[in-house]
Parts: C-alpha cells; sequence; structure tokens
C-alpha cells in the first residue's frame, strides 16, 4: 500500500491533469462495457476499486509537454490503464492472492477461471482500443511489452530455489514483468534517426529525433543507459563523435 506522502505527491502531479484523468475512467468504462452479466459484474467490481492512475497520468503528462491532451491521448490513455489491470489480475491469479487495494480479487472475489479470462477480456480490449486509433506506433510498443512481461511471469514461475537466483537473474525477472526495457527501447525507436556500432560490435548506439541517445546490448538486447546520462557532453558531435565498428 502507498505511503500516504506519497499519495499526497501524486495527487499534486495529478492536479493538473485532473479533469483529463476522470475522462480516462470514463472511457475505461466505455471501452469494457459488456452485455454479458459476468463480465458485466466483475466489471463493476473492478471500476469500484479505482487505482492510481499512474500510467495513464505519464501518459497525459507527456502529451501536455509536447503541447495539449487531445482524445487520442485519452484514449491511449485508458488502453494503457487495462492492460495494466490485466495484468493485475492475472498476476492475482497466478499468485493466488485474495487481497488488491484493500479489496478482494477477481480470482477471491469469483473464481481462478473468470480471472484468467478477465484478464484476456481487458486485454483484448485494450487491444481494440489501439487499433482503432489507427496507428501502428502505440499498438507495436504496447504489444511488445506486454509480451515482455508474460516472459517475466514465466521467469517468476521457474524461480523455484531463491539461492540459485542470482542478481543478474533478479535484474531481468524485473526488467521483463515491467515492460521498461521493451517500452523505452520502443518508445525510443519509434523515432531514431541514426544508429551505429560500438568499436567492437557489441553495443548499438541510437539517437533519436528528439536527440536522446540509448546504448544497447548486442548480445542480449538489454538496453543498458541513456549514454548522455552516463557519459555527458560525450555525443557533443552527434554519431559522428562514435568511435564505430569499421564494418557495421
Amino acid at each position: 500500500m502507498a505511503s500516504p506522502i506519497a499519495t499526497a505527491a501524486l495527487a499534486s502531479v495529478q492536479e493538473p491533469i485532473k479533469d483529463e484523468l476522470d475522462a480516462v475512467y470514463r472511457e475505461l468504462a466505455r471501452v469494457i462495457q459488456a452485455d454479458f452479466p459476468s463480465i458485466a459484474d466483475v466489471n463493476a467490481h473492478l471500476l469500484r476499486i479505482r487505482g492510481k492512475m499512474f500510467r495513464p497520468t505519464l501518459v497525459l503528462l507527456s502529451a501536455q509537454v509536447t503541447g495539449h491532451v487531445t482524445e487520442r491521448h485519452v484514449r491511449i490513455g485508458a488502453a494503457v490503464e487495462l492492460i495494466h489491470l490485466a495484468t493485475l489480475i492475472h498476476d492475482d491469479a497466478v499468485d493466488h492472492s485474495v487481497l488488491r487495494r484493500g479489496q478482494p480479487t477477481v480470482n477471491a472475489l469469483f473464481s481462478h477461471q473468470t480471472a484468467v479470462i478477465m484478464g484476456d477480456f481487458l486485454y483484448s480490449r485494450a487491444i481494440i482500443q489501439l487499433v482503432d486509433l489507427d496507428d501502428l506506433r502505440p499498438l507495436r510498443v504496447m504489444s511488445r511489452v506486454t509480451n515482455e512481461m508474460t516472459v517475466g511471469e514465466m521467469r517468476e514461475i521457474q524461480a523455484h530455489d531463491a539461492l540459485d537466483f542470482s542478481e543478474d537473474d533478479y535484474d531481468q525477472l524485473i526488467d521483463a514483468k515491467t515492460g521498461k526495457q521493451v517500452l523505452f527501447q520502443g518508445a525510443h525507436s519509434e523515432w531514431i534517426l541514426d544508429t551505429v556500432f560500438s568499436q567492437k560490435g557489441t553495443f548499438v548506439v541510437s539517437v533519436s529525433r528528439d536527440r536522446s541517445t540509448k546504448l544497447t546490448e548486442v548480445a542480449t538486447q538489454r538496453f543498458i543507459d541513456n549514454v548522455t546520462s552516463i557519459t555527458p557532453g560525450a555525443l557533443k558531435g552527434g554519431l559522428m563523435a562514435v568511435d564505430r565498428h569499421p564494418d557495421k
């Protein structure tokens, strides 16, 4: 459960987009509406336990930075929150959890089977929402993120022996479960201007339209860091400043 300080801090961050977040919530309710009674009952339960809406908050604040929030941003925010809800329902089912946000989980209140199916329902509704935007970019990123998160769940299931679980294994598990690397790389990749290999060919350096620069390990395809954050000024001359591989 979030601390009172963290909750207050989030509330202050969300204050400028309060109306837009309410619009996301209404869009959520619209998107998951279903005539089938069993699905409607679960949806009503989920809407009663409205979460922090942290992910739509990031979407809306990012939109504000680039200009103003539009209906498209609201719909993307709803889709992102739907995918988040789907992962929570599946996670609770896998862990046999009985409480979420102080309320009964779907698997505890209804059944394990219902939880699995409802997670699939919410995810499919989110994908339909993204498809309806007629823009492949958010669909491409979010589909890859959810695939990586599924791999993360499998990693966790197979992590039986904590003593045999290395720090690197744990880092890969967390990255996969949150979809962090794929999300960062995917968002960055949509705006790539150019890429080069490092001198030994072990890393790829990519520069996006916003001039952010990423370092990715070739062998594992793992996002390492923002180059500019670990080597300030290193790319002052752009990609020509990179000591690149002679054949790549």
